[in-house]
């Protein structure tokens, strides 16, 4: 939540930053190649989801089997068209939304609409088996989206509506699951690549290396797979104030360790230990009229005074065991990570013009920069026993254990041009959160079976929740440093059902009900506030049909969806603060499309498409905003078309052309009557590539955003001018990718 605005008080903007976490956080609003087309659910063994095998439902499946709404892209698939984080995922998704906030690892996604601009997560994050990221919005779950580069995924499942049976808290809104390429004890495996590519405004080339080995240890039985790279990502955002190009560049770096051991043939551990970091020294903000939305300053420029740098740190490492009893089969998902993400953002024209009411020496043209450093360790554990695939009863049940320390610290500056301190107002302002937050869970999914054909599956899940947190505050803006202990605690039941008729092996018709909930929290001590938030929930309604048509040459996916989502956890201004409250209710509805025809061997086309209207039901008075508001975030209509083909031209070499067209309809940076909330544009952007397979080597040329595109993702922040700042798309981007395998 954004406070200290022009239009408040300073004594309610003091107040404001005493409370609840987000107070000062930043909102953000980022096998053969025949076989696969960009963007669709195309098979890795032979172009059709009927191939495809999940484990979004923590069993095998073929996708088209799954009664859920689930899109699959392959690593290869992301590779091949250049992709380099979760923005250029999105089009390949009917239904998700991803928003960039202005640098990778600052992203915010959004499924089916479910978003208020702020809070807790809403769509979660697993690697393989285990969770990664915040439960709670105590550690900014929501603006801190992992972002891999796709060079050891395997795929990535994305699971539209709430995964709350099986999956737990703050998967309200879906579930991005990324499947990591494991060790492979059958043989040995090497690669080795690069890429160049060039950016329009940026006067230098990104690159980037990249490098992994598998190595059978014992035969059948033991190997390790070890994988690293390296990016330099070049920057295209400028800032004429300072005389600074390319602001934005950055670079991403890391490595991944995975180790399989099948000491018997019942008996498997897998482990891995995946270690990332990103640096930017600014990010791709431009300035923006907020009503024509036509730059301020020039087409990829945006003026500021203080630096602007983003780190983040990933450290993961996870352990997963599986015994066959006999009976059923046993899991252990063992997991601990730690994250650490650092920002700065130049809020000299917000904060600053309050300084002279503390010190009427401070200088008129003062600088303010706000800091936020968040801290996030966490360790999850689940056991899940599972029933063997049977022809008439499968069953699983478990229990998952989670404990989060997170560590979060904010500070506003007070500077003078020269930025240096002004003693008098130094410090200005600090907060300071250490919070715990503690999960406990037992779950269980059943599937009867009344034929080959139909059946139901019905899951439930029971979790107990406790967060506390320490807020401290310090500074001149809060008269000294003050302490206050908080704590809340809930207990939260949610439920899955659905009907499955196949009347075929390459069809399938679904009806799915399932709810999710986002975990509520503690409220600092404002006057007329609750001393706690609750957590808020949502229940999703769907039918879906899958199948492969016309001799399978026809991969078709439909879904419609009702979703009514109550409680909804939004900041609430009060006369003597702000705080988070429940803020009414909400629904979303809406339906998603996609499609793939093989035309021909080697030529493959594809569409996907998704409509979603997501809005209040209710007024939300302390916001000002209306029942029928438009939620943020989140376009009604999304749509994409894809062509891939591929020849082979001699025994040992095959030449692959590809193209996509994406369009995004016009989406709000916040609710709708809210006055701040600017409306950005629909975008339509064309990607293409074109690749060569010769033997070991294989070589691609790709284009992003082909016909340079001005386009926006998201708000990066308010600005006290009137005018706005957003976050474009990435400007026309040709690259060249190399890569050698042993």
């Amino acid at each position: 939540m954004r406070i200290c605005k022009k239009k408040l008080s300073l004594l309610a903007a003091a107040s404001m930053l005493s409370v609840a976490p987000g107070a000062l956080a930043q909102t953000t609003a980022q096998t053969p190649a025949s076989a696969e087309l960009p963007g669709s659910n195309a098979s890795v063994v032979d172009g059709s989801s009927g191939d495809i095998v999940v484990t979004a439902q923590k069993r095998s499946e073929r996708l088209i089997d799954v009664p859920a709404s689930i899109s699959v892209l392959t690593g290869t698939q992301l590779e091949k068209t250049g992709a380099t984080n979760l923005v250029d995922y999105a089009a390949s998704v009917p239904g998700m939304s991803v928003n960039s906030g202005g640098t990778p690892g600052k992203t915010n996604v959004v499924l089916r609409g479910i978003s208020t601009g702020d809070g807790g997560a809403l769509v979660g994050t697993y690697l393989d088996d285990t969770p990664l990221g915040s439960s709670s919005g105590f550690a900014r779950g929501d603006s801190f989206q992992l972002d891999l580069l796709p060079y050891d995924i395997d795929r990535v499942e994305v699971l539209r509506g709430p995964q709350g049976t099986l999956y737990g808290a703050s998967t309200m809104g879906g579930l991005l699951k990324y499947v990591m390429r494991q060790a492979n004890p059958d043989r040995f495996e090497a690669r080795g690549g690069g890429m160049v590519e060039t950016t329009e405004n940026s006067g230098q080339p990104s690159w980037g290396v990249r490098g992994m080995v598998n190595a059978p240890i014992v035969g059948g039985s033991l190997a390790i797979r070890v994988s690293g790279f390296y990016q330099d990502n070049a920057g295209w955002i400028d800032n004429p104030l300072l005389g600074i190009r390319h602001e934005n560049s950055s670079t991403q770096k890391g490595g991944r360790v995975a180790l399989f051991w099948q000491p018997t043939d019942r008996l498997t551990f897998k482990a891995s230990a995946m270690l990332q970091d990103i640096k930017s020294d600014g990010n791709a903000a431009v300035s923006v009229n907020a009503t024509t939305i036509e730059p301020l300053i020039g087409r990829y420029s945006r003026n500021h005074a203080l630096a602007e740098p983003f780190n983040q740190r990933l450290r993961y490492y996870s352990l997963t065991g599986t015994w066959d009893a006999g009976f059923a089969t046993l899991t252990s998902a063992t997991s601990w990570s730690k994250t650490r993400n650092r920002s700065v953002v130049d809020e000299s024209a917000i904060y600053s013009p309050y300084f002279q009411l503390f010190d009427p020496a401070a200088p008129a043209n003062a600088l303010s920069a706000f800091s936020v450093d968040i801290n996030l360790d966490k360790f999850t554990q689940e056991l899940r026993l599972a029933s063997h695939k049977s022809d008439h009863f499968e069953w699983l049940i478990g229990g998952f254990y989670t404990i989060e320390h997170a560590l979060n610290q904010q500070s506003l500056s007070a500077l003078n041009p020269d930025r240096t301190a002004i003693a008098s107002l130094t410090p200005f302002a600090v907060v300071y959160w250490p919070t715990a937050y503690r999960e406990e869970s037992v779950f269980a999914n059943a599937t009867y079976k009344f034929t080959r054909w139909f059946d139901i599956t019905g899951g439930i899940r029971y979790s107990h929740n406790k967060q506390t947190y320490d807020q401290n505050l310090d500074g001149v803006l809060f008269g000294g440093p003050t302490h206050t202990g908080l704590a809340s605690g809930a207990n939260i039941t949610t439920w899955s059902a659905s009907a499955r008729l196949r009347p075929n092996d390459s069809s399938t018709f679904y009806a799915r009900a399932a709810s999710g909930y986002r975990p509520g929290g503690p409220n600092a001590p404002v006057p007329g506030a609750p001393a706690a938030y609750a957590a808020d929930r949502l229940t999703n309604y769907e039918v879906g049909y899958k199948a492969l048509l016309l001799d399978k040459k026809l991969d078709l996916e439909l879904s419609a969806f009702y979703i009514d989502w109550s409680g909804v956890q939004v900041p609430i201004v009060l006369a003597t603060g702000s705080t988070t409250g429940n803020g009414g209710k909400a629904s979303s509805r809406g339906f998603e499309f996609s499609a793939q025809y093989r035309v021909a061997p080697g030529l493959s086309v594809g569409a996907n498409s998704s409509y979603t209207e997501a809005h209040l039901d209710s007024d939300v008075p302390a916001l000002g905003a209306l029942k029928g508001d438009h939620l943020p975030n989140a376009a009604r209509w999304q749509a994409a078309a894809l062509i891939d083909y591929s020849r082979p031209v001699s025994s040992n070499a095959e030449v692959q052309l590809g193209a996509s067209y994406r369009y995004r309809g016009a989406s709000l940076t916040g609710l709708e009557s809210i006055p701040s909330t600017i409306r950005i544009p629909a975008q339509s952007v064309v990607d293409a590539y074109a690749g060569l397979t010769f033997g070991r080597f294989n070589a691609r040329i790709y284009a992003r955003n082909l016909f340079n595109e001005r386009a926006y993702t998201t708000f990066f922040d308010p600005d006290a001018t009137g005018a706005g700042l957003l976050v474009p798309i990435q400007p026309r981007t040709i690259g060249l990718s190399l890569d050698v395998r042993y």
